[in-house]
């Protein structure tokens, strides 16, 4: 049982580490393409490159979100997998919902 919980719960550090690196590139990537953005002389190219910049912002956030979730199920479903191999409660109490709150 101890062997599941420190798989899960390593899954689950790894899983906020690429995460946090995703969110730092994504935010530099929007950085430099909000300044290139109002580098634009013209008014209606810099709206829409300012726009796109932040389009793309949003885009790649969700995918980060949706990457750190999928991870975290993944790893809460192998750990209830292998709680039930070893015979073990899986039952910590609040479960995977704690991990939702990150």
């Amino acid at each position: 049982m101890l062997s599941a919980i420190d798989a899960r719960d390593a899954a689950i550090i790894t899983a906020f580490h690429k995460y946090s690196d995703a969110v730092k590139s994504a935010l530099r990537t929007r950085s430099s393409a909000v300044k290139s953005a109002w580098s634009q002389t013209d008014a209606q190219v810099r709206k829409g490159a300012v726009n796109a910049a932040w389009k793309a912002y949003d885009s790649m956030m969700k995918t980060n979100r949706k990457a750190l979730s999928a991870t975290r199920k993944d790893a809460w479903s192998r750990y209830k997998a292998d709680a039930k191999s070893c015979r073990g409660g899986i039952d910590e109490g609040v479960g995977t919902n704690a991990d939702n709150q990150l």
